[in-house]
């Protein structure tokens, strides 16, 4: 049985997916594709084509001859009757408009879901992963959290275990501001770099001021066994550390990076800048790497790895894909 796809955003990660799928030679029908201006239903081999360009030149949805303004996820929905939908969103942590409708629509409508989008699982994990269930619905995550190293995989093996805290490295950005500032650059100059070298966007709040790391904190906190929304952690911007606060806490053997906590005994979270001791194993983090540590029944554990770019978070979805066509093939 052919397995009908759509794409639920083609931007970046979207685009770099589709090129993946072709390319690991996975037996699934790409079948359309929505933006957030409007979306293609793929009918002939000619739109098909038309689609793997744009992924290869880069460019988007709105390129396609065949894109359709104002067509939405609703409709895609109601021509393909789609078994998956590989959803790659932009975040909202405020409201999660439109990314929480568009999911529960999906459920709704019983297509299986592979994402790299944070917003329902930060916002409200348990909930919507017990409707996802109650519904028979595949969700896979994995790209959702430092998609180069299997953290969520780590997680999900230790649910049942005594775990009193953890720790987390998971915004590459934040810590590569703070690694120039260590050099002697202004927190400004800093981030000015970060944003010419494309490692953070423009506006850069949603990782200096915690919203990403908190997130990735609040799904990992869930999988775990927590009840964790994203609002429920403290957060702390980047900016308040001075260029002087790095220099001297280095001075005292210290290193200050941009941590996430969890104290899942008194149930205290937190996101924002933290001095850790030269001796710890993050503090040697340098570039596009990620961390977590565990208090488990009372003995550390540490896990370091690489973090992005873009093609890891499409190949995590690749796994994710190759979890469901098994899952998918023992309840045909």
């Amino acid at each position: 049985m052919t397995i009908k796809a759509i794409f639920v955003g083609f931007g970046n990660v979207g685009r770099t997916l589709c090129k993946e799928i072709f390319r690991c030679g996975i037996d699934i029908e790409i079948r359309g594709a929505i933006s957030s201006k409007g979306g293609v239903l793929i009918e002939e081999k000619d739109d098909l084509k038309a689609l793997c360009e744009l992924a290869d030149r880069d460019l988007k949805l709105d390129r396609h001859p065949k894109f359709k303004e104002g067509f939405e996820v609703e409709g895609l929905v109601e021509n393909v009757k789609p078994d998956l939908a590989y959803i790659s969103l932009p975040p909202n942590y405020i409201t999660g408009e439109p990314n929480k409708t568009i999911y529960r629509k999906l459920v709704d409508a019983g297509v299986n879901i592979i994402i790299a989008d944070k917003t329902v699982l930060a916002l409200e994990y348990r909930d919507f992963m017990d409707y996802a269930s109650r519904r028979k619905v595949f969700v896979g995550y994995r790209a959702t959290v430092a998609a180069g190293t299997p953290f969520t995989d780590v997680a999900r093996g230790l649910r049942g275990r005594e775990i009193t805290r953890i720790k987390a490295m998971f915004n590459v950005t934040s810590n590569y501001i703070l690694s120039l500032m260590e050099e002697g650059l202004s927190y400004e100059e800093a981030v000015k770099k970060t944003v010419e070298i494309k490692l953070a966007e423009p506006d850069p709040r949603m990782d200096t001021h915690g919203w990403d790391l908190a997130a990735k904190l609040a799904i990992i906190t869930s999988i775990l066994g927590e009840n964790l929304g994203i609002h429920e952690i403290v957060r702390e911007p980047l900016e308040k550390v001075s260029q002087s606060d790095v220099a001297r806490a280095r001075e005292r053997g210290q290193r200050i990076m941009y941590l996430g906590e969890a104290d899942l005994e008194k149930r205290r979270y937190y996101v924002g800048p933290r001095e850790i001791p030269l001796s710890h194993p993050f503090a040697s983090i340098r570039g596009m790497y990620s961390g977590l540590e565990a208090i488990i029944e009372g003995d550390r554990m540490t896990i370091i790895g690489p973090a992005g770019p873009i093609r890891r978070t499409a190949l995590v979805m690749i796994t994710d894909t190759l979890e469901f066509l098994e899952w998918h093939a023992m309840r045909s």
